[in-house]
């Protein structure tokens, strides 16, 4: 990520990307690079914030209904 010149990385919010937030999280810390994740449980995957919708909410939104 430093070789690239990033500063500050933005993860887009995509199952993929979900899915590998904790790794992608590692490496930004490993790199001191403060990083903002698509979902509200980024901040949660090691990202410095996670601004977003929450995945599980709609989850347990329908399960009440």
């Amino acid at each position: 990520m430093r070789a690239t010149g990033a500063e500050a990385p933005v993860i887009v919010p995509t199952p993929e990307l979900y899915r590998d937030t904790e790794q992608l999280g590692a490496l930004a810390a490993k790199n001191r690079l403060p990083t903002i994740g698509g979902f509200r449980e980024s901040a949660q995957g090691r990202l410095l914030i996670g601004y977003g919708p929450s995945l599980r909410g709609p989850d347990r939104q329908a399960a009440a209904l």
